[in-house]
């Protein structure tokens, strides 16, 4: 066969990037309020030509007047599009921040709702795993995967000890191992973050891969 069978880690690689390409498209939209406006104005006539009853000649039912609630819509559309842009700011600083000081970073998103409160392990892998396209180190989510936290109950519950153990496992169960070979798991795991330079943080992220690749991969059956 002429083409070659691309491995899945280098697909998932590529619709992460295609997926954050298109968000860095529609990220800085700056339509003025005229040409949303506009915008509304073709769609009302759009969608009044399609649905315009046949009436006859000397009829006196009068025409509905949408532009009130054509206004109402764009200027939801707007709140809503100033609202995507705000979190998405508030993605990008929580990234910085967390590439400095993990613990912080993620106060940071529970400050700002980003992430729930009370914080579950399962929110924290969800963000490592999709936050890289705003900016996340992998480096710093590596680290932070690799540590064994704190055993103090008054340190924050996402430097616990079992939060770092849970939050581990639950990235790990992020990702699609179903019927892929383990070489091409490990490197589809591997491309997400770096592994960080301690050998007890390389063995503790590794046997959590291990444990969720083993009863999944090609090779368990």
């Amino acid at each position: 066969h002429p083409w070659r069978p691309v491995p899945a880690h280098l697909k998932e690689l590529c619709a992460a990037a295609i997926m954050g390409g298109m968000k860095c498209l529609f990220r800085d939209d700056k339509a003025s309020p005229q040409k949303l406006m506009e915008r509304a104005s073709r769609t009302r006539n759009l969608t009044s030509s399609a649905n315009a009853p046949n009436l006859e000649v000397g009829t006196d039912e009068a025409a509905p007047n949408l532009e009130e609630e054509d206004l109402s819509i764009t200027t939801g559309r707007d709140h809503a599009l100033r609202s995507v842009k705000s979190q998405k700011r508030f993605m990008r600083k929580a990234a910085r921040i967390f590439n400095l000081k993990s613990s912080r970073g993620i106060e940071f998103l529970v400050d700002c709702g980003l992430l729930g409160d009370p914080i579950t392990p399962l929110q924290v892998a969800t963000y490592l795993r999709h936050a890289i396209v705003v900016g996340l180190d992998k480096a710093a989510v590596g680290s932070y995967l690799g540590e064994a936290g704190k055993s103090k109950e008054t340190a924050p519950v996402w430097e616990r000890d079992w939060f770092h153990k849970e939050c581990l496992e639950a990235y790990c169960g992020l990702f699609s191992f179903q019927d892929q070979s383990l070489l091409d798991s490990l490197r589809m795991f591997l491309a997400a973050f770096r592994l960080p330079g301690e050998a007890q943080q390389i063995d503790r992220i590794l046997q959590a891969f291990a444990d969720k690749c083993a009863a999944l991969c090609q090779e368990a059956s």
